[in-house]
């Protein structure tokens, strides 16, 4: 089955569900959570999960979508979760955008053969995201936030096709309840208004969700030219120009300080050589 016709049977999957209420016979309970990762530094890639941490009711498909800070982070690639790749899910599909938002699609049957998923039900990683931290922006927690621009985004599909399970309560990472906040708190409630959509079926709140983030630390030492890598030989560079052929200067001029001692000198250069090129200690006394 090509990529094609596989979005328009997730479509199909997802969307076939009237603006009611969930039937209250139906019982589901989920919690989805994106993670926030360990310390990363400028110029490195991390990965950020996005982890099922309560799952009460199988289901075979996810339409995730995700908004990020473009000018901080940029999406290597992402993958279906171990969780789901152990059940031998058969589809998955990633696509991203300018603005910082990022949609996962996951099925799990597209019925291309006799093979069935092993599986519809449990916890774990559904999702990995591998993002590269660029050298601009800012530094500290970086949010990656669950995003609604419709009435089908951040939604798990029934196994019988009948049912999309949506958000019930939506938390910032440090437990903070956002719920009903335009486009970070969860579905809009006129998604439950008559003629949202047009086919049988039931909108199910019964899903939990709580935001993540890139941690970003700063990368400590003599980073004249400003662009958050310290030590790097463009900063050789920057400084040389700077002292002895007119160039820019670092600014904060603290940021050319190469000796840490408070003044901007040849020594800060000499220092430069001696700790990148000589494996001296770094004068600043860095962890990196």
């Amino acid at each position: 089955m090509n990529a094609a016709r596989v979005f328009i049977v997730l479509a199909v999957l997802l969307m076939a569900t009237t603006a009611v209420m969930a039937d209250p016979d139906i019982y589901a309970w989920y919690r989805l959570k994106a993670e926030v990762t360990d310390m990363v530094y400028p110029g490195e890639q991390v990965d950020l999960d996005i982890d099922l941490t309560f799952c009460e009711q199988a289901f075979a498909g996810y339409d995730i979508l995700l908004q990020y800070d473009p000018g901080v982070l940029s999406v290597v690639n992402a993958q279906l979760g171990s969780t789901l790749v152990d059940c031998d899910w058969e589809y998955f599909e990633y696509r991203t955008d300018e603005t910082g938002l990022l949609r996962l699609i996951a099925v799990a049957d597209i019925a291309d053969g006799p093979n069935s998923p092993s599986c519809y039900l449990g916890t774990g990683t559904v999702a990995t995201v591998n993002f590269e931290v660029l050298t601009g922006g800012v530094r500290g927690a970086s949010p990656v936030r669950f995003y609604w621009a419709d009435c089908g985004d951040n939604a798990f599909s029934n196994i019988d096709g009948d049912t999309l399970f949506v958000s019930d309560d939506v938390f910032e990472r440090d437990s903070t309840l956002i719920t009903g906040t335009p486009y970070i708190g969860g579905i809009d409630i006129s998604c439950f208004g008559e003629g949202s959509f047009s086919s049988p079926g039931y909108l199910a709140p019964f899903i939990d969700f709580m935001h993540g983030a890139v941690t970003i630390g700063a990368l400590s030492g003599c980073d004249p030219n400003g662009n958050g890598i310290p030590w790097g030989t463009d900063d050789l560079v920057f400084l040389i120009n700077y002292m002895f052929l007119g160039g820019d200067s670092p600014d904060p001029l603290s940021d050319g300080d190469c000796t840490c001692d408070g003044y901007l000198n040849i020594l800060d250069i000499t220092r430069f050589i001696d700790y990148v090129f000589r494996g001296a200690e770094d004068p600043c006394g860095g962890d990196r």
